[in-house]
């Protein structure tokens, strides 16, 4: 369903659009645009867009050994849209945009201007993907990945106002800004606990292991460090000759001070 004004929070998802809300930021023309051969519709490639390495865009194909993997028949044509809020992640061979981004504040969204219908898309596995990406990329999960090594530094999101972390560390205070690095020194579990904007418990476990250079069985050394220093008897012995002489020379000089001293 398409409202008049687009919602001033939250996130929007415009999927082939036959109209613009009136604050959108993007106009959009009243008759889709087709590609055709006669009376046949033609599947054409999208191509690449401004932002190429966008994280949305992460893992999606537009060109497969040389070929094109997405391509589409039909479009919504964009005749313009505001450049300093919205980013083109893909462009038809018009030049006009196929996928756009906002994300500024409040306000995100996304402009798909074309339909499923009129793609193969659907038969790819960038479709679900690049949903994928949208909501890890406008809903960030707590942390990245389940398991980390000694020292890593680790980023923590949140769906709520605060996230705190448990474990094998002495207790720490909530984590209130976004995103947060945090670091453990030791290995063990530990946990991220929150409540959601609304009112749900999510708690996330990550598990921190000893690096793996320190774990490799294969690895030589030239030599053992250990903590304990062997005693070298020779050595001892050496330091008592060297510790009795210095004394011996020390009787002799005072000797030789007493005589001069009894011959004056």
């Amino acid at each position: 369903e398409m409202p008049q004004r687009l919602p001033a929070d939250g996130v929007s998802f415009l999927i082939d659009p036959a109209t613009a809300p009136s604050n959108l930021g993007v106009r959009i023309a009243n008759n889709p645009y087709a590609y055709g051969m006669g009376s046949q519709l033609v599947l054409v490639p999208l191509n690449e867009g401004d932002e190429i390495n966008h994280p949305i865009m992460k893992g999606i194909t537009l060109r497969n050994d040389g070929a094109f993997a997405i391509e589409i028949s039909a479009y919504r044509r964009i005749s313009g849209y505001d450049s300093g809020s919205y980013k083109v992640l893909m462009s038809c061979t018009t030049g006009e945009p196929a996928l756009l981004v906002k994300d500024e504040g409040d306000s995100k969204v996304l402009v798909m201007a074309f339909s499923v219908h009129f793609s193969n898309i659907g038969l790819l596995e960038e479709y679900p993907r690049l949903f994928l990406n949208a909501f890890d990329y406008f809903f960030p999960p707590t942390i990245e990945k389940s398991a980390y090594e000694v020292g890593d530094s680790i980023t923590v999101n949140s769906r709520g106002d605060s996230v705190t972390v448990y474990g094998t560390i002495e207790p720490m205070d909530p984590i209130t800004e976004f995103p947060s690095t945090v670091t453990f020194n030791l290995p063990g579990t530990y946990g991220f606990s929150q409540i959601t904007h609304f009112g749900k418990e999510l708690n996330d476990e990550i598990f921190v292991n000893i690096p793996a250079y320190e774990c490799d069985i294969w690895k030589t050394e030239d030599g053992l460090t250990t903590p304990y220093r062997d005693v070298d008897i020779e050595g001892f012995f050496k330091d008592m000759l060297l510790y009795f002489a210095i004394g011996l020379v020390s009787f002799i000089l005072i000797e030789r001070l007493l005589h001069v001293t009894e011959g004056a």
